[in-house]
């Protein structure tokens, strides 16, 4: 041990990075073992840590980073190794990193942790670095041609993941599937039966049945081939679509791109038991000002389209004095610029719908009544099956393979703002249309 000691100090001597001190401070060091065998040189810095006063600095979320990266074409990440040893510190600092071993006392002239500073600048490790990529594996997602996708390896990880037997285990399967929540619609109401059993109270060891089975099977279905996502660009206007049902809201984000409409991410929550006493016309007003509240990165600051029935906004409205509960939701939704369009009664698709039709290629006279609320005979896509294979494969997409739907005269099952064109569907029959 005191040999490795040694030699990872000597090494340290010269590449610069400590010199000897006379620090009045002294932290200890470990070596923690490593999985090829060799070992990690540690200071234990808890007791600085504990003394040591911190800036709050801001730091980008996740999605202020994909935002920034739909219009990319090239991609690179690159490995700066032991970074932390590449940032020099002022003298003060250095007295403070000081750490005792069998040979002396011996401070960093590099903040701790981390490749030396060299004359040149920076230095990377070539082997972990990918320069020029159109696609890459970027914060555990796939980044690339304008969109956004699940990571293989964690996709693989959650396609063999055994069944769970105990509390802990269903809460480590949920974990895991739920950093993926944004690609699948209406993910809380299909967790609903495995999130029940970790409720408190609920026992340790599990009882599996087969609702829970059917969730557990379906959860892995919908991830391994989730629909993809387009990056989402601030310099687009964005479009919100809602859905409330008796035990959850939903909410799917889209943008349009070549004419067409495209999701940016999916968002849905369970009800809470008080919630679920809520009237329809409540629950609808709480999945409304949920979802803008949920997408407030993108939708904050800047006009949207908020695509809906008339009649939330309309009783947050009328409602707003007589109850403060409505008077919180009408407040929150004052602080946003959107533009309303109308998705009218039995026509609105709901949110929960939208996957079933956002990835396909709709022509010819529109999608009829059936496809357009859900309705799939057979219940296969081999559309699915063609953006999925193209997408790991990295052969990208071409135009007819993966779109979005647009709304048009020729689609005329959202109604936006003509009554004319309203009039006209009520006398149209429609077969196979469900709620």
């Amino acid at each position: 041990m005191r040999d490795s000691l040694q030699e990872e100090v000597r090494k340290m001597i010269d590449m610069g990075v400590i010199e000897p001190s006379n620090s009045p401070y002294s932290s200890p060091v470990v070596l923690v073992p490593k999985p090829d065998g060799t070992k990690r040189f540690c200071v234990d810095y808890r007791k600085l840590n504990k003394v040591t006063t911190y800036e709050a600095e801001p730091m980008q979320t996740m999605t202020e980073i994909f935002s920034e990266l739909s219009n990319d074409k090239y991609f690179s990440r690159i490995d700066l190794t032991k970074g932390y040893w590449q940032v020099e510190m002022t003298q003060s600092a250095k007295e403070k990193t000081a750490f005792v071993t069998p040979d002396g006392l011996w401070q960093f002239k590099t903040m701790p942790f981390g490749l030396t500073l060299r004359e040149s600048g920076l230095t990377a490790r070539p082997s972990k670095c990918e320069i020029g990529f159109t696609k890459l594996e970027f914060l555990g997602h796939t980044v690339g041609n304008g969109k956004l996708g699940p990571k293989q390896s964690t996709l693989d990880k959650i396609k063999n993941a055994p069944k769970p037997e105990t509390k802990t285990q269903v809460r480590s399967f949920l974990g895991l599937t739920g950093y993926y929540r944004d690609y699948i619609p209406n993910y809380s109401a299909l967790v609903a039966p495995l999130s029940d059993l970790t409720r408190k109270g609920s026992p340790n060891r599990v009882i599996w049945g087969s609702a829970q089975d059917k969730a557990f099977n379906d959860l892995k279905q919908a991830l391994i081939s989730p629909p993809l996502l387009r990056l989402p660009d601030v310099n687009k206007q964005f479009v919100l679509r809602t859905d409330a049902s008796d035990v959850g809201i939903g909410a799917v984000l889209l943008q349009e791109h070549e004419g067409e409409l495209f999701p940016v991410a999916y968002a849905s929550r369970k009800l809470l038991e008080r919630e679920r006493n809520y009237s329809v016309i409540e629950r609808e007003c709480l999945g409304l000002v949920w979802a803008v509240q949920k997408f407030h990165v993108y939708l904050y600051g800047s006009e949207f389209v908020l695509q809906t029935d008339h009649e939330p906004l309309t009783y947050l409205n009328r409602a707003k004095l007589l109850n403060s509960r409505i008077m919180r939701w009408a407040l929150v939704l004052q602080e946003y610029r959107f533009r309303l369009e109308s998705i009218k009664g039995k026509y609105n698709v709901g949110a929960d719908y939208m996957s079933r039709i956002l990835v396909r290629r709709l022509t010819g006279t529109g999608v009829t009544s059936a496809e357009f609320f859900g309705v799939h005979p057979g219940g296969s896509h081999p559309w699915d099956t063609n953006v999925e294979s193209n997408w790991t494969s990295g052969n990208g997409f071409a135009p007819d393979q993966v779109t979005g739907y647009q709304p048009t005269r020729e689609n005329p099952d959202i109604v936006v703002g003509d009554a004319r064109r309203s009039e006209q569907l009520r006398k149209e029959p429609r077969a196979g249309t469900r709620r």
